[in-house]
C-alpha cells in the first residue's frame, strides 16, 4: 500500500526505507525477516503506553462508574442503568476496523520466528484477532458493561463539524460530551475519595489528544484482510472485545 501513496506523501513514510535496510543486510545470509501488519493493537504495557486506548478508556469508564455510584465501592447504588455514550461521532462508531489483542501479535512474532521458512523472506502479514472486522460501536456497549455501565452510541449534535472533517488530535469545536481526558482531569478526585490514587495519577500523558479524538478522526473504513494470515494455519478467530477485557 505505501508503494501507491502520493510522492509528497510517500517520503513521510519510513517503511520502504526499512525494508530496504533488511533485505540488503539479509541477502545471503542465514536469517531473514517477515514484516507484521497490525492495525489497532489493544493491551496493556508494564512500562505505561502514551498511545493505549485500552488504558485511557479503562480510566475514563471507572471514573465514569465511580461518579454515577456503580460498582461494588459504591456508597450508595445507582438508581436506573447508567447509559455512557460513546466519545466520537456517528461515523466513527461506525466505521470498520480491524482490532487484534498484544496477545496474539506476540504469539505470532513467536510463531513467525520459529518458522522461517514460512514467514520469512521479506513477507508481509496482516494480523488480527478476527477475519471479520468490527465497529467501535459494537465494541462500546460491551466494554462499558465491564464496568456496570451501559455503553450508547454518540451523543447527537445540533451542529458539528462534518463527520470527517477532523484528524488526528483534533475534537470539535463544542460538544456536550466532555472528552475521556477532561472527564478525568474535572472529577480525578473521586479516585482518591475511594482509595484509588494510582488511578487519579496514572494514564496515557501526552498521548490523551490523539486518543481523545480517535472517535471523530478514525471515520473511515480501514480493516484488514488476513486471509494470508490463516493461509498459514496460524491460530483461530477470537473475539476481539477479550483483549479489551484482558487489558482491563
Amino acid at each position: 500500500m505505501v508503494n501507491n501513496l502520493p510522492p509528497d506523501y510517500a517520503k513521510t513514510v519510513v517503511y520502504p526505507a526499512y525494508r530496504e535496510l533488511l533485505s540488503a543486510a539479509s541477502k545471503g545470509k542465514r536469517w531473514t525477516w517477515c514484516e507484521v501488519c497490525p492495525d489497532a493493537i489493544i493491551g496493556f504495557t508494564p512500562n505505561g503506553s502514551q498511545f493505549s486506548l485500552a488504558l485511557h478508556w479503562a480510566q475514563y469508564l471507572s471514573l465514569y462508574a465511580y461518579n454515577h455510584c456503580v460498582g461494588p465501592l459504591a456508597t450508595e447504588a445507582a438508581t436506573s442503568p447508567v447509559e455512557v455514550p460513546f466519545p466520537g461521532n456517528a461515523a466513527g462508531a461506525n466505521s470498520l476496523f480491524s482490532p487484534v489483542s498484544s496477545a496474539t501479535i506476540a504469539r505470532f512474532m513467536i510463531y513467525a520466528s520459529l518458522h522461517p521458512e514460512t514467514w520469512g523472506g521479506g513477507r508481509l502479514f496482516n494480523v488480527a484477532d478476527n477475519e471479520t472486522p468490527c465497529k467501535y460501536g459494537e465494541i462500546w456497549p460491551q466494554l462499558a458493561k465491564w464496568f456496570g455501565l451501559v455503553g450508547v452510541g454518540p451523543v447527537a449534535e445540533k451542529a458539528s463539524a462534518p463527520d470527517n472533517s477532523m484528524g488526528a488530535g483534533e475534537l470539535p469545536e463544542s460538544t456536550s460530551l466532555l472528552p475521556p481526558r477532561e472527564y478525568v482531569t474535572k472529577y480525578r478526585s473521586i479516585f482518591n475519595q475511594n482509595g484509588r490514587e494510582n488511578a487519579a495519577t496514572k494514564g496515557v500523558g501526552a498521548g490523551h489528544r490523539q486518543l481523545d479524538s480517535v472517535g471523530y478522526w478514525l471515520t473511515f473504513d480501514r480493516q484488514l484482510s488476513i486471509t494470508k494470515l490463516r493461509g498459514t494455519g496460524f491460530e483461530e478467530d477470537k473475539d476481539p472485545v477479550q483483549g479489551w477485557l484482558s487489558a482491563f
